[in-house]
């Protein structure tokens, strides 16, 4: 661990309220992303796990784009909470300032909330990878994997989390559209990991 990862954890842990929960769901997606390609790198080029290098192959190959956007999700994060929060000290000393300040915080609040709900995306689309790998990894890193099943699942459940708490300052269309996007991704989440877990159950009985 160097200095530079102690930073974000000291960012994160201080009064101020960015880097927050969207961040860390997004920094957790990326310990997941982490996690798989190295379990996919323990299993690539050994004979003994032929039947894993395709999909190990294909989770190294877009491990560097994947850590990137993920990254990137956890700076966008912040930055839209701080905007956000920049368009509620707005004056509203006129009419037209307050139309000016109602339509920017709504734009606001709209990029709040697509921000983590993308994160919840990608780690699903991550979660569902991973009961694939189990089954063809490198079998002495299955517990990894597992881990890497379980962080996405807490970054879906921390990025919903941050979507919920958005969606109140939307028109209704918009409301009821990531209610019920959250609600599928959830439903998927919930299938794929009790999956990953009876997967591991029985192979650590």
């Amino acid at each position: 661990m160097n200095e530079g990862y102690t930073s974000i954890l000291n960012d994160i842990s201080s009064k101020s309220p960015t880097p927050g929960g969207g961040a860390v769901a997004a920094l957790c997606l990326a310990h997941a992303y982490s996690l798989t390609s190295m379990v996919a790198n323990l299993t690539i080029g050994r004979e003994k796990w032929l039947s894993g290098q395709e999909i190990s192959n294909q989770i190294i190959s877009n491990h560097g784009s994947n850590l990137n956007r993920s990254l990137e999700l956890a700076k966008n994060d912040s930055n839209a909470f701080e905007q956000l929060m920049e368009a509620y000290r707005l004056p509203k000393n006129s009419e037209k300032e307050i139309l000016t300040r109602k339509d920017t915080i709504t734009n606001a609040t709209l990029k709040a909330t697509n921000i983590p709900f993308e994160t919840a995306e990608q780690s699903l689309e991550l979660l569902k990878i991973i009961p694939k790998l189990l089954s063809v990894c490198n079998q002495n890193a299955i517990t990894d994997a597992a881990g890497a099943a379980e962080i996405c699942y807490a970054s879906i459940r921390l990025a919903i989390l941050n979507v919920e708490i958005n969606i109140g300052g939307l028109i209704e269309s918009e409301k009821n559209h990531y209610s019920t996007e959250t609600e599928l991704i959830i439903k998927s989440a919930e299938q794929i990991i009790g999956n990953v877990r009876d997967i591991m159950k029985n192979k650590l009985e």
